[in-house]
């Protein structure tokens, strides 16, 4: 597979993790997906995007409780880019 082999040759990018991410769990692999959005995020832990992905995958996998906590992040993230963005 062409992404897995990008992150052989240069595992620093958290977008490639997310991609398989998404592929891992259309195709019902959910704990290999879990450890890939985990993955993302400890590398770009900033990154709102890949929180609000992770999110939306704990949605959708029944992980209630754990999306609750992953939606403050998200909102929090979204403020302090909205504040960024729009005041500075």
């Amino acid at each position: 597979m062409l992404m897995e082999r990008s992150l052989r040759l240069d595992g620093r990018f958290g977008e490639s993790y997310e991609a398989l991410a998404a592929l891992f769990a259309a195709t019902g692999q959910l704990a290999i997906a879990e450890r890939l959005h985990l993955r993302a995020i400890r590398m770009r832990p900033r990154n709102g995007d890949f929180h609000n992905n992770y999110g939306a995958f704990l949605q959708r996998t029944g992980k209630r409780s754990f999306f609750n906590k992953r939606l403050k992040i998200i909102l929090k993230l979204n403020f302090v880019f909205f504040y960024f963005t729009f005041f500075l």
